[in-house]
């Protein structure tokens, strides 16, 4: 039978526990409790998660699904298109993808340097092609009914043979004014592994080491490929363009009264100039 003595004991016992245990059940609802409860997002600071209409709420949402894969990644890249079918991308840094603009030549004149001047630049990019071993491009010649010459035509078809297979050549033969907004989307329609655009005009001069120093422009930041670097203003269209300019791009839907120059500012996207092609 429990003596007086140990009846005390016990009960002294049983109370301290009890205490302790308020006392932890306090302190945890005071200092620790709001790192392990889940955030009410009615209750979230707005600074945090600032309130929007259900339309701007629809906006972005699909703002984001447009710029979802707009940076792929360097080691092995993924697409999805409109109906949902997803694509692996080959990390091939290698890869160009060019536009060609040429201008529209004055066939009233036998002798127009506009035609000249537009084979001139193509044939240099045949001989810049032909001779580096390592580099393979897409190219599109952006043509209307204005522009589009038979040299056009033959000049694409030989490309392959005389760059190995290394580069293909495809007549984009446009139903309206050429434009970038037709540029750009035909090419991301093309091109679902995208990752820059290198779009020129007939008015630039390719030169040899026109591989070589397209390296100092950056895939990530529109560039123009015919200046130095601490330009806003390109002396001839001349650039490279990353995929996320050419979604931001179709996404505001830009005419021809907005420059590159001033889109890319806009976006964050400008990386200055280098001096990749001449005039």
């Amino acid at each position: 039978m429990m003596s007086a003595r140990h009846i005390f004991m016990l009960i002294l016992m049983v109370y301290v526990s009890v205490l302790n245990i308020m006392l932890v059940h306090s302190l945890f609802d005071r200092y620790l409790s709001k790192y392990t409860r889940k955030i009410d997002l009615k209750d979230a600071p707005q600074h945090i998660f600032p309130l929007t209409n259900p339309t701007a709420l629809a906006k972005q949402a699909l703002k984001l699904e447009h710029l979802r894969h707009t940076q792929p990644n360097s080691a092995q890249q993924h697409t999805t298109d409109k109906a949902g079918r997803h694509t692996t991308c080959p990390n091939d840094d290698s890869t160009y993808i060019i536009g060609l603009v040429p201008s529209a030549p004055d066939l009233s004149i036998h002798n127009d340097m506009t035609a000249h001047r537009t084979m001139r630049m193509m044939s240099e990019l045949r001989h810049v092609l032909r001779h580096d071993r390592h580099a393979k491009a897409h190219i599109y010649i952006f043509l209307s009914a204005n522009t589009f010459l038979a040299a056009h035509r033959t000049w694409c078809q030989i490309m392959p043979e005389q760059t190995a297979q290394r580069a293909t050549c495809e007549l984009v033969l446009l139903q309206q004014e050429p434009s970038n907004t037709l540029f750009f989307q035909h090419v991301l329609e093309k091109e679902k592994c995208l990752q820059d655009f290198i779009l020129l005009h007939d008015s630039a001069h390719i030169g040899p080491s026109f591989m070589a120093r397209i390296q100092g422009a950056s895939r990530h930041k529109a560039t123009c490929l015919a200046a130095s670097a601490h330009i806003q203003r390109c002396p001839l269209p001349a650039f490279r363009l990353p995929r996320a300019f050419l979604v931001a791009w179709l996404w505001n839907k830009y005419d021809a009264s907005m420059s590159i120059e001033a889109a890319a500012i806009e976006f964050h996207l400008w990386g200055g100039g280098v001096t990749a092609v001449g005039t």
